[in-house]
């Protein structure tokens, strides 16, 4: 595993500052259980905005097996509009990824059907994950970009983390509600309190669904 590897998961809290550079260059990739938004750091929004679901065509297709063909692989609406013929998969819930072959192909199509980004060899990557992932899912993701990707260089933050650094600051509570799970994370000087940290498996699919029970 490559040693350019960086994290705000420690104690080291986040310094703040970057070159503009590599700022113009980086990939910002903030996948969800409902949505993977996707961009570049110097942009102030993300340049897309995919629903996190891929579709596998209906035939005995293995994708650690390689035996899946590419041109016979959609995502996100596209995959949902094609639902006949396909097999969904939900690569992603509450947050983090469950299956990373589909992850892995998922990843894939975004980077190169919406980024036009077939070759990431000398492209830096700033992926966020839940307050509350496992260590093993960040390490995960490491692996996945250095040995499948040959991303040259990874940052790995929280996604609430993310959002306070884009309203300019490192110090707040951010309460965060997803697809899947609402979470509650303070930060001072860009360190997470971890013993402070709430989270409850409810979301906004649960809200969704509970507002058409009542009226139906």
């Amino acid at each position: 595993m490559s040693e350019n590897m960086s994290s705000n998961l420690d104690e080291e809290g986040f310094d703040g500052e970057s070159q503009e550079s590599e700022c113009i260059s980086t990939v910002v990739f903030d996948a969800g259980s409902r949505s993977c938004k996707v961009g570049y750091a110097s942009s102030n929004f993300p340049e897309h905005n995919v629903t996190s679901v891929l579709g596998l065509p209906r035939y005995n297709g293995n994708l650690s097996e390689g035996l899946v063909v590419k041109d016979d692989i959609y995502i996100g609406q596209d995959a949902i509009a094609r639902s006949p013929a396909l097999t969904l998969k939900y690569p992603i819930e509450q947050g983090t990824v469950i299956d990373w072959d589909e992850f892995e192909i998922f990843c894939l199509n975004i980077l190169s059907s919406s980024l036009k980004l077939d070759n990431t060899d000398e492209t830096p990557f700033v992926f966020s994950e839940p307050a509350v992932a496992p260590k093993e899912h960040s390490e995960k993701l490491a692996e996945m970009s250095f040995e499948k990707f040959d991303i040259p260089e990874i940052a790995i933050f929280y996604q609430p983390f993310l959002s306070l650094v884009a309203e300019g600051k490192q110090s707040g509570v951010v309460f965060d509600c997803g697809e899947t799970a609402t979470t509650s994370i303070p930060f001072i000087d860009g360190k997470p309190v971890k013993e402070a940290i709430s989270r409850l498996d409810l979301g906004g699919r649960v809200v969704n669904e509970s507002l058409e029970d009542m009226l139906k």
